[in-house]
């Protein structure tokens, strides 16, 4: 069973009264963390600073999972469902010996879009359509799941330097 609790996420982003999000939502295992974002822009950076505190200790390198977690909340928030009024994005990380495992997860297409599912463009413009690319970049290896019509999963696998011996 999933315990949800609010997330107190700094000055910039307050938790709406009405929805309760941000909100972490507890997993039986330790080494998992999952919070819920709602639809506002700001709730981008709350997640990046939720990831960090989260993954106590934090990543030796926290850059490429910083990185990759803005691209995939910013795609959810720009083509999904999650972007509009009620929305949700679902974010995910699980810490393994030797990588860590970052998952997004929308509210599925908008009413009235057509169906798209996360292929990066063949040819994308400079700084348009380059955020799938960029994740491939970052990520060991990375893929989506879901249905046609509904919540889709975009995650990937990252790899966790070990921590220096002191």
């Amino acid at each position: 069973m999933q315990k949800i609790t609010r997330i107190g996420t700094g000055r910039d982003s307050i938790p709406d009264p009405s929805t309760g999000l941000p909100r972490r939502i507890s997993c039986e295992d330790p080494n998992t963390w999952i919070a819920e974002f709602g639809p506002e822009p700001e709730h981008v950076r709350s997640a990046a600073r939720w990831l960090l505190r989260a993954s106590e200790p934090p990543p030796v390198e926290p850059q490429p999972l910083l990185t990759a977690l803005g691209i995939l909340h910013h795609n959810a928030l720009q083509h999904t469902a999650s972007g509009l009024p009620g929305g949700t994005v679902r974010i995910s990380l699980t810490r393994k010996p030797f990588s860590y495992r970052l998952a997004v997860t929308d509210n599925g297409p908008r009413p009235g879009e057509p169906l798209t599912f996360p292929v990066p463009p063949e040819n994308p413009d400079p700084g348009i359509g380059t955020g799938l690319h960029r994740l491939a970049d970052l990520a060991l290896f990375w893929e989506w799941d879901g249905c046609a019509g509904g919540p889709l999963t975009v995650w990937g696998i990252f790899d966790r330097p070990p921590r220096p011996l002191i």
